[in-house]
């Protein structure tokens, strides 16, 4: 029990970040995030599900396994960050999957 309680605590205790910095985000959830990964669907599916919800935000927040992870709409401020921090940002996703994001 008390192994199941730590991994619990692991995996949900960022679940409050996105809420704490007051950015839209999808709920996360026990123990995958914001997605159920054994619901049938492809993660690229349900990140495009939530891109799709949160269209007119800037950004907006997700979790992956209890990690927060950021997604960004605004081109501008997607350019700055791959630019001009672009060492800031060592856990970034690939050029294709901002592409088929985007375009």
């Amino acid at each position: 029990l008390s192994v199941f309680l730590l991994i619990y605590y692991y995996v949900t205790k960022n679940f409050g970040h996105w809420e704490n910095s007051d950015i839209p985000y999808s709920k996360g959830y026990f123990p995958f995030g914001s997605y159920n990964l054994f619901g049938g669907k492809h993660i690229g599916e349900l990140n495009d599900a939530d891109h799709k919800k949160f269209a007119s935000e800037r950004y907006f927040g997700w979790f992956l396994l209890g990690k927060p992870v950021l997604g960004i709409h605004d081109v501008n401020l997607l350019r700055h960050i791959e630019v001009k921090d672009f060492d800031h940002f060592t856990d970034r996703i690939s050029n294709e999957m901002t592409k088929s994001m985007f375009y």
